[in-house]
């Protein structure tokens, strides 16, 4: 018997799955991909979907297929995401259904081991040279690894000037990539930069990956023209356009799930709006900065309701207990998080009450109302003085004009980012250049990718998302897989300008007390060079995590 098809597999894989059977535009997209890996050709799909569409099956399906023996896809599957927030979902439903897989098929799905997933981002090593057989990984660790520099030694790689990192590009360069939540690539900041490191990061590397024959799967729910234009522009001048395949649904066509939304501008306050709806109905309350939803969330405990927080600014180990909460919990009907549910996470509920956001965030958000289903609400409220801080004034302010005249949600408002990018190439192109020089030439070693990042400081990120462990955890035995949260580099500086030093825990889990002084414009690289593991705060409260 020869290797089964890709439609084979997903379809053996999607009938044990709720609700069961295989998704059209994912058979379509797994068709296409065999077409080409079947005639030797190089081969990119872009595949657009409804949210809630079963997206992430197909990274499963891949890694079956590989397993049962489609040695022509590479030896593994990497899994890219956008944020760190969402891996550890992913990488418990990978397993949870690779033991499904096993135990409702058998035969030779019986090969799959639950074993094989690997979540590497920050502080979980799962696979820190990415060589697991199903690999997950955010777009940071993927990309700095790829440009020879290896995420999981980069303090060595600073320190001793030596690191091993053609390892990790044997095993990207032996395997089929997915990049999830593609959309996400195009950070907000963009608007006022001009450019985007992420997305510049990206297409560069899906155009080094092509040259060499690597098979790659971009998927997403909402693909701005601008996005979409700015990788064919690359891919097309790199001679690469034929290897390019897009799948999306056609012109009015929902996706399996139906679902009724009713779609409502206010400027109600959310707690006024909590009160007019039904009590049984599942409510998220969504809002763009940790303080705000924090603030929302003892308001509602003075109204007598018992609202579950999540922020990514609460410990990894009890992040996952509330998202657990967020995710089965049927007892509990309020739940204030922030961008944490945005992308990824499969949750549903009855009622989104948010803050406005740029139009793909708020179509994400949307996506997690009746996501099985059925009808929803969505109730927008204007952007905060907070949310401009993280998204600027002109797409959140556009995304709320635009809900208040026309009571809808639909990707008709991804054309309110092509409007506002109009014009501009958010592709960085000397960032590109030197990132492809990297990639082509064994003379542009990693010392070359050294200086490069420091140049641009790191290759994705517009701003540096630190460690902080909170000092009660310090007591005991540190884990800093699970007694962890990542702060932004705005609120890192705030804390040492306040005290003028910070506590930190070093790589080597001493603690030392540093007057911090930045010695280098990258904040990043201070911390490296530095061998900080974790900053040491105060002020974390297991109820709310930590606001600063």
């Amino acid at each position: 018997m020869g290797s089964p098809s890709l439609p084979e597999v997903y379809e053996r894989i999607s009938e044990i799955f709720s609700p069961p059977g295989p998704r059209p535009l994912l058979t379509q997209a797994l068709e296409r991909l065999d077409e080409h890996l079947r005639e030797d050709e190089r081969v990119a799909v872009f595949l657009e979907a409804p949210t809630g569409y079963g997206k992430s099956t197909l990274s499963l399906a891949l890694y079956a297929a590989i397993k049962l023996g489609r040695q022509d896809l590479g030896q593994r599957v990497i899994h890219v995401l956008p944020l760190r927030s969402i891996g550890t979902d992913l990488r418990d439903k990978s397993i949870n259904r690779i033991y499904t897989v096993k135990s409702s098929i058998g035969g030779q799905f019986s090969v799959l081991s639950e074993k094989d997933v690997g979540l590497q981002q920050m502080h979980s090593p799962g696979s820190p040279m990415l060589c697991k057989r199903f690999v997950i990984t955010t777009l940071d660790t993927f990309l700095t690894s790829f440009y020879k520099m290896p995420a999981s030694e980069i303090h060595k790689l600073f320190v001793r000037g030596t690191a091993h990192y053609e390892v990790p590009r044997a095993c990207i360069y032996t395997s089929v990539v997915v990049l999830d939540e593609f959309h996400l690539f195009l950070s907000s900041r963009s608007l006022v930069d001009g450019k985007s490191k992420s997305l510049t990061s990206a297409v560069a590397c899906i155009r080094a990956l092509l040259d060499a024959g690597v098979p790659v799967l971009v998927m997403t729910a909402t693909m701005p023209e601008v996005v979409k234009g700015a990788v064919m522009d690359q891919l097309e001048t790199a001679g690469l356009e034929d290897a390019v395949v897009e799948v999306r649904p056609p012109p009015g066509d929902a996706g399996p799930v139906k679902r009724r939304l009713k779609v409502e501008a206010t400027k109600e306050d959310p707690v006024s709006l909590l009160q007019h709806i039904g009590g049984d109905s599942r409510v998220l309350i969504l809002l763009n900065t940790v303080r705000e939803a924090v603030e929302l969330y003892h308001r509602l405990k003075g109204k007598g309701y018992s609202p579950v927080l999540l922020h990514s600014r609460i410990v990894e180990r009890d992040r996952e207990e509330r998202l657990m909460l967020i995710r089965e919990g049927r007892e509990r009907k309020v739940f204030v998080t922030t961008q944490v549910v945005e992308a990824g996470v499969d949750v549903s509920f009855d009622v989104l009450i948010t803050e406005s956001a740029p139009p793909d965030s708020l179509l994400q958000r949307a996506g997690r109302v009746a996501r099985y289903g059925g009808e929803g609400e969505v109730y927008v409220m204007p952007v905060t003085e907070g949310g401009r801080a993280v998204y600027g004034d002109q797409l959140p302010e556009s995304s709320f004009e635009y809900v208040a005249k026309k009571g809808t949600l639909g990707t008709e408002m991804l054309g309110l980012i092509d409007e506002a990018f109009r014009g501009r190439n958010p592709i960085d192109l000397y960032h590109y250049n030197m990132l492809t020089d990297i990639d082509r030439y064994p003379s542009c070693s990693h010392k070359f990718a050294m200086k490069v990042w420091d140049v641009l400081c790191g290759f994705v990120r517009d701003g540096e998302q630190i460690t902080a462990i909170p000092r009660q955890y310090l007591n005991g035995t540190v884990n800093l897989q699970e007694q962890t949260f990542a702060m932004d580099e705005d609120l890192f500086l705030r804390l040492v300008e306040r005290s003028g030093t910070v506590e930190v825990l070093l790589e080597s889990l001493e603690r030392r007390s540093v007057g911090f002084q930045r010695s280098h414009e990258c904040l990043a690289r201070d911390l490296i060079t530095s061998g900080i593991a974790a900053v040491i705060v105060d002020g974390y409260d297991e109820e709310v995590g930590y606001v600063g």
